[in-house]
């Protein structure tokens, strides 16, 4: 687990980022990766996690601007990783983050996005959006 969220730029402190990393999903499937993720790697949900992950529903400022959220999550968290399922697709927001991810990724020239596909998605699926093609 510690791996992936290993810092690859030498250099850089690993305690210069707020989360280890920003957990970005659909709010339509918040119930599953509460169940299936948190409540086993968020140290909120226990104290034998390891990992401080951000995530909407609990770290986003409530009134800010929420592309404002979006950006000050990705840029403060070591990784970025999208659960990308059939709402995730169909999720603007969702597809919004992936972008500034995207950009993180580029500008750092670091692992910093990791794409988990959740479900059956067909290549079809996935494939439709650009976005996720490149």
């Amino acid at each position: 687990q510690s791996l992936l969220f290993k810092d690859p730029i030498k250099g850089r402190e690993s305690d210069t980022y707020k989360y280890d990393a920003y957990l970005y999903f659909s709010s339509k499937d918040f119930e599953w990766v509460q169940n299936a993720l948190l409540k086993h790697l968020d140290v909120q949900y226990s104290n034998q996690n390891r990992f401080n992950l951000c995530f909407e529903e609990r770290d986003f400022m409530p009134g800010e601007n929420h592309i404002a959220n979006i950006q000050d999550a990705v840029w403060s968290s070591r990784k970025t990783v999208c659960l990308v399922s059939r709402h995730f697709l169909r999720d603007g927001w969702c597809l919004e983050a992936f972008s500034y991810a995207q950009s993180r990724c580029l500008a750092d020239l670091n692992g910093a996005l990791i794409m988990v596909v959740v479900g059956s998605l067909s290549q079809f699926h996935l494939m439709k959006h650009q976005s996720i093609r490149g």
